[in-house]
């Protein structure tokens, strides 16, 4: 395995991302929640369209780039 290296971002819109997800994470909660609740909120995000400003001319939706930057990186998939 790779090791992991913490370098400077190609696109900062993918942590504008992420930030937009962990804020709007509370909100998809249920009062009382458990740690099944996460893997719905998982899922909902997955299915999320996202528009990446460099590289990217159309709509990104993380459950499917993610598995093609996986494979393409590790060959899984």
């Amino acid at each position: 395995m790779s090791p992991v290296v913490v370098s400077k971002t190609e696109d900062r819109s993918v942590l504008g991302i992420l930030v937009d997800f962990g804020k709007l994470m509370p909100h998809l909660l249920p009062e009382v929640w458990n740690e099944g609740d996460f893997i719905d909120i998982e899922a909902h995000f997955a299915e999320t369209p996202c528009f990446l400003k460099r590289g990217f001319k159309e709509t990104v939706f993380p459950k499917g780039k993610a598995l093609e930057l996986l494979s393409t990186r590790w060959g899984a998939g």
